[in-house]
């Protein structure tokens, strides 16, 4: 199904969308952490959104 979608958004993943899910995954649960430990704090929206960026950057998705 993941690899469905990116085909049919035209998109094509170096790293295996299996890892890229769990990356995704494991960033949502480190910013849910972070919000939390310190619930008025803008850091995990940011770190969540570095976290995101980096892994569309290495699977190809994301250009620069």
């Amino acid at each position: 199904m993941r690899i469905r979608t990116l085909v049919a958004a035209g998109e094509h993943s170096d790293v295996d969308p299996r890892v890229l899910a769990r990356g995704y995954i494991a960033a949502v649960d480190g910013a849910v952490l972070q919000y939390i430990s310190e619930p008025a704090s803008p850091r995990p929206r940011e770190v969540f959104d570095l976290l995101v960026e980096a892994l569309l950057l290495r699977a190809g998705i994301l250009k620069r």
